[in-house]
């Protein structure tokens, strides 16, 4: 054996242009996620016949076209987040050329997504500043690599203006994109990855002055992810986790996000499935 990981999704048409063509994650007929995903291409089956049951099941098995292999000399608990955040920062990055190095990337939050996305930029030789509300977030930013910490609400934000060749927002809460929009290099690219409920407003004298670019992403293809693993553990960059074994670490876990425990944000839960089914079998 060797070690594998399964991502977002398990299955998509493979037939249209888009699945041909080693993304996947934009297939026409749509995907089926990995978790709550509709049974609808065929190639995944289970007890149930109609939707999968995603990371919380003993065990898995799916078509070796969405499988990825993890290289042996990287942990399997750190490998867990990077098929999720880790996939989804890198894509972009590396669609808009920052694999190459020598960009300016801004990091718009420092959640999941925006830690994963620090990590990556830095890895690919680029520079990058952290934006965040918050100075708590200060400390963890240059741990993770950035060179630069800006509070998005101070004057202080002044002092980056048209510095950035891409923008990547992984802010999932409301908030004015265009207000950030003077970060931007002329012909620089903002990349929107956090759902927000109120659509954007847009500036679209500011858009044909500056020439930028708004665009979104959401996670990668099979090719992209293999790729991500695989720099992930060339460069020995190791996301912070906590392990998961029993139900009441997962209660605790889960009532610390719910109430929005701030050291919470500073790593990711990973369950160890295995052991909190044998752990609840003691207990019955």
């Amino acid at each position: 054996g060797d070690h594998v990981g399964v991502g977002y999704f398990i299955d998509s048409c493979l037939n249209c242009e888009y699945c041909e063509n080693n993304q996947e994650n934009n297939c026409i007929q749509g995907i089926t996620r990995t978790s709550c995903g509709i049974l609808k291409h065929g190639r995944v089956q289970n007890d149930n016949g109609k939707y999968s049951y995603g990371g919380r099941s003993e065990r898995i098995t799916v078509n070796r076209r969405f499988v990825s292999k993890i290289p042996t000399s990287y942990p399997l608990e750190k490998a867990a987040p990077v098929f999720c955040a880790g996939v989804t920062m890198f894509t972009p990055l590396k669609e808009f050329g920052a694999d190459k190095g020598g960009l300016h990337i801004g990091v718009l939050g420092l959640g999941g997504l925006g830690q994963m996305g620090v990590m990556i930029a830095k890895a690919m030789g680029n520079k990058v500043t952290v934006i965040s509300t918050s100075n708590n977030k200060e400390a963890l930013a240059k741990k993770l690599g950035a060179d630069h910490f800006v509070n998005s609400k101070q004057e202080i934000l002044k002092d980056a203006k048209k510095s950035l060749d891409i923008l990547l927002d992984t802010v999932g809460a409301d908030h004015d994109l265009m207000g950030y929009a003077e970060l931007m290099k002329k012909k620089g690219t903002m990349i929107v990855l956090g759902i927000v409920a109120t659509p954007f407003q847009v500036d679209s004298t500011k858009l044909i002055q500056d020439q930028i670019r708004i665009t979104g992403s959401d996670t990668g293809g099979m090719k992209m992810t293999q790729e991500c693993i695989d720099f992930m553990a060339e460069h020995s960059l190791f996301p912070e986790t906590k392990m998961i074994s029993s139900l009441d670490q997962l209660e605790t876990a889960e009532n610390s996000l719910k109430l929005g425990d701030s050291s919470s944000s500073e790593f990711r839960y990973v369950l160890d499935i295995r052991k909190m089914l044998t752990e609840s079998d003691k207990c019955t």
